[in-house]
């Protein structure tokens, strides 16, 4: 078996896996930086529906994000595509007499579909919260309210933003409700765990990735993670949900990543899954209410970044991608 191997004495390392190893460290900035913060968080109070809206990346921490605000506000969460609410609105987004509150999250803050869907969104008198890297952007400016995050990322692939904004959102939850905030802390204390060293073999040729509640966002960007870095075609699905139909293609062949709250339920299909022949991995979580989601993906981008190395591609320059996605409809 072909094992990822962590960098040699004399590598040097690339932009993209500098920023993958920054998180050991930003994350702990963020979190830090979001308890100094005096941040606005009535908007979140008073909301009765709260919809959290992204692109690509940004959409998979949406979901995550969406979750686990319900899981902990017990209010109706909902999480859609930027340009779902930018040209198909009124079947995303229904009139509504009580107060609602939309979270657009967008990395670079100038994604086309992500302006159009804040500029309809204030058109429908519905308030906004923008959480991004650059304060300095079209979506932030547009936006309500907002939280600008300091992190430098240069990638075309989203990895510490991805972490650093998720972090952020749990944190701004956790503030609202009066959450220990410890168990952060604890995680930090984890955080090699995060970073174990992936392990796979090139006659794998089915890759899934699978979660429930807060971490199906998780695996769902676990997949782009590594069709974006490596191009391998990858799913993603709700965990249970994969045995309804998919399950089908699973042989000795399928390498599968499970985010695991290590449930009876879970064990009884991670028994099915490798009777039927597939590679199991197991990741496990630390906390129980899933607070640990920021972290988890970090396995995934160094999956995505390993095959990128062992199939000879440069993950720097994704096929067909840019940074920023802006859309010209002239």
């Amino acid at each position: 078996m072909f094992k990822f191997m962590f960098l040699g004495r004399n590598e040097v390392m690339t932009q993209l896996e500098k920023e993958i190893y920054d998180q050991k460290v930003e994350l702990r900035l963020v979190f830090d930086l979001m308890l100094q913060r005096h941040l606005e968080l009535s908007a979140f109070v008073s909301a009765d529906h709260i919809y959290f809206i992204g692109c690509g990346s940004s959409y998979y921490l949406a979901i995550t994000a969406a979750k686990y605000f319900s899981l902990q506000l017990g209010k109706f969460t909902k999480a859609i595509p930027g340009g779902e609410v930018a040209f198909n609105f009124e079947e995303n987004i229904p009139p509504r007499a009580d107060s609602s509150l939309a979270v657009l999250i967008s990395r670079s803050g100038e994604s086309t579909e992500m302006i159009l869907a804040a500029q309809k969104l204030k058109e429908k008198k519905i308030r906004t919260f923008c959480v991004t890297l650059n304060a300095d952007s079209k979506l932030f400016s547009t936006c309500d309210d907002g939280l600008s995050l300091p992190v430098q990322e240069n990638s075309i692939v989203m990895t510490k933003s991805f972490s650093c904004m998720l972090l952020s959102l749990f944190v701004v939850v956790d503030l609202i409700t009066g959450t220990d905030l410890n168990t952060y802390r604890r995680i930090f204390q984890h955080m090699d765990y995060f970073f174990t060293e992936p392990t796979f073999s090139v006659s794998f040729k089915h890759l899934v990735f699978l979660g429930r509640g807060v971490y199906e966002g998780v695996a769902r960007e676990s997949s782009l993670k590594v069709e974006e870095m490596s191009l391998t075609p990858a799913e993603a699905f709700s965990t249970f949900e994969f045995r309804h139909g998919p399950k089908s293609l699973v042989d000795d062949k399928t390498y599968m990543v499970i985010f695991t709250n290590e449930t009876k339920e879970e064990r009884r299909f991670i028994e099915e899954m490798r009777n039927y022949g597939a590679h199991v991995v197991e990741r496990n979580s630390l906390d129980s209410s899933g607070r640990d989601a920021f972290a988890q993906v970090i396995f995934s981008q160094l999956m995505g970044l390993r095959l990128a190395k062992l199939k000879g591609i440069d993950p720097l320059r994704p096929r067909n991608l840019t940074r920023v996605v802006e859309l010209n409809f002239d």
